[in-house]
């Protein structure tokens, strides 16, 4: 996954995608933990950053990719971590975006824009394309595999469109803010 984030929370924790039904089930949440960003499946190994300054309310990019057993971490174009993890990833829990399970836990506080799934592992190319100078990108990487794609533009409403043409529109909860 690849987005921008933008925050001043003082929070120890603070979720940026998870895919999980609740807090303490099965499933993974991407978060960081007392500066650490963790990628954190139950039951397994997680892989971290080391620790990282993000909450200085500027905009940062941040990126988690997985190719075969080894996931990393990019934080403004530069890798900043990476680690093993040998867990099954594929469930039929639903992908949440600043929020962690139920949502009466770990969610996030501050902005979140321009999130973009893939298929596949992006390169280091193509991860410094996303990061675009740090004005982040709205369309996906030349090489492909985009499945799903938020802007997050819509100013209103509880739909986030997916701009990836593949239909996975997101279902808005919690009452977010539009500016």
């Amino acid at each position: 996954s690849s987005d921008l984030v933008k925050t001043a929370s003082e929070r120890p924790l603070l979720s940026f995608i998870s895919k999980r039904l609740d807090s303490l089930g099965d499933g993974w949440v991407v978060h960081q933990d007392h500066g650490q960003l963790l990628f954190y499946c139950a039951g397994c190994a997680s892989p971290k950053s080391t620790p990282v300054s993000i909450r200085d309310d500027q905009w940062h990019h941040l990126v988690v990719t997985r190719l075969g057993s080894l996931m990393e971490f990019y934080l403004d174009g530069k890798n900043v971590g990476s680690g093993e993890t040998r867990c099954n990833h594929f469930d039929n829990n639903p992908i949440r975006i600043g929020m962690d399970g139920d949502g009466n836990s770990w969610h996030y506080e501050g902005e979140i824009t321009e999130v973009h799934f893939y298929g596949r592992a992006l390169s280091h190319e193509e991860i410094g394309e996303e990061w675009n100078n740090g004005q982040g990108r709205t369309e996906p990487v030349a090489g492909g595999g985009l499945v799903a794609g938020y802007h997050f533009d819509e100013g209103q409403g509880s739909t986030a469109k997916d701009f990836s043409g593949n239909n996975h529109n997101g279902r808005l909860i919690n009452h977010p803010e539009w500016e």
